[in-house]
């Protein structure tokens, strides 16, 4: 026998006999029987107006007019989740944080999902306080778990959610001039 092979056989040996005499224990598996939580979510082709365009109000030939925000169907995954909803106009935290709409009570459970969040906004009205010119901005955030109070310290008035948490925020964009409502 030669040299080479001699050594592989050793090799082999030792190897055999360190698996062999070694205990491997196999560690206990923990099982997370809690469900995982995802996101509420809403399908952009229902959403009216869309997101994606700004909203031209021309206070002229529409005074007096509202319009109309609808989110279309919302779903989530986790059935169980309740839906809580809040919309601001021109959110930024400290300064303009006012609650414009929400949800009262109890939220939107699983059988309320199908007729989503429908809600209505003067522009010649409700931007009349803001001393900017636009476009000015509406924000609607959905989440599945109820907002929290919020403290003096924290940057997000009235946006504070849980930790676990999970939410989107759509933003759609309102341009006119103010001094065109007759108002």
């Amino acid at each position: 026998m030669s040299i080479s092979l001699r050594l592989l056989l050793v090799f082999y040996v030792l190897n055999l006999s360190i698996l062999l005499s070694s205990c491997i224990i196999p560690m206990p598996i923990e099982l997370d029987e809690s469900e995982a939580n995802f996101a509420p979510s809403y399908d952009p082709t229902w959403m009216s107006p869309t997101p994606a365009m700004i909203i031209e109000y021309n206070p002229m030939l529409l005074q007096g007019s509202s319009l109309e925000f609808d989110s279309g169907p919302l779903s989530d995954p986790n059935q169980a989740d309740t839906l809580f909803w809040r919309v601001f106009l021109n959110y930024q935290g400290r300064f303009y944080n006012a609650i414009y709409r929400s949800n009262q009570g109890g939220g939107i459970s699983f059988s309320q999902r199908d007729e989503g969040i429908r809600f209505n906004v003067d522009p010649c009205l409700d931007f009349k306080l803001f001393t900017f010119e636009g476009p000015y901005r509406v924000e609607l955030i959905v989440s599945d778990r109820p907002f929290l109070q919020d403290t003096d310290e924290n940057l997000t008035i009235n946006q504070l959610l849980a930790n676990d948490a999970k939410s989107f925020k759509v933003h759609w964009f309102i341009d006119f001039q103010q001094e065109l409502c007759l108002i």
